[in-house]
């Protein structure tokens, strides 16, 4: 039988954060709201809920620190270390890329890594993927902010792109995830991407930054300002 665990609310998440809730803003909150929404949906049965207790003190780590620089909690397991930051690429390869070619996604996730790599963006895979995400339509990653349910449905879809999370950050694969296609991608271009969108759009940035390739129904690009941080 299906047992749902509840979603976090705000008044639990000031008391879990009660000591730096001073510092704290919106913004912040937010983004910690629908990462534990993303989190605790993924997981179904009671036998897990111990695994999304364990995840969930991860993303209050992460949130103190944002509050507060100097606070005492234990420090946060980089990319590759950290459960949650699985959880968040899941998510995003469910809703950004379930669909596409495994080039396509693999190009997805490179994205994601590149811009937690740059100073431009969050330093982690969670931040790069809520970024913004307290802004209905005007987010990262349109998944995160278009007030819809994030719960993942195709069940099997999720499994598959969880394993090819774990895949890359086990693998230790971040540090070199590269899509190649090669009628239109050069590996060497491809390891610097930073940003992409579908092919039902144009947005006007598409014109500012260097188009680099398309897998699939997403189109991707390099910015220079980005690409010089990583």
């Amino acid at each position: 039988m299906r047992t749902r665990i509840p979603n976090l609310s705000q008044n639990l998440c000031r008391t879990l954060l009660s000591p730096v809730e001073g510092q704290a803003d919106m913004k912040t909150f937010a983004t910690i709201f629908l990462t534990m929404n993303t989190l605790l949906g993924a997981f179904s049965t009671a036998a897990q809920a111990g695994d999304a207790r364990q995840i969930a003190l991860h993303v209050n780590y992460i949130a103190a620190r944002a509050f507060s620089g100097s606070l005492a909690v234990p420090p946060v397991p980089r990319i590759g270390d950290n459960p949650i930051e699985r959880i968040c690429m899941t998510a995003a390869l469910y809703h950004e890329a379930r669909g596409e070619p495994l080039t396509g996604q693999l190009a997805v996730a490179r994205v994601i890594l590149n811009r937690a790599r740059s100073s431009a963006y969050p330093d982690s895979v969670c931040g790069v993927v809520y970024q913004n995400a307290h802004w209905k339509n005007r987010c990262q990653f349109s998944f995160a902010c278009d007030g819809r349910s994030d719960y993942p449905r195709n069940a099997r879809s999720f499994r598959a792109l969880d394993a090819l999370s774990s895949a890359i950050f086990d693998s230790r694969l971040t540090d070199r995830l590269v899509a190649s296609d090669p009628r239109e991608i050069k590996a060497g271009n491809f390891d610097q991407i930073t940003h992409y969108h579908t092919t039902a759009v144009s947005p006007s940035w598409g014109r500012k930054i260097g188009r680099i390739g398309q897998i699939g129904a997403h189109i991707f690009y390099r910015s220079e300002r980005v690409a010089r941080s990583l």
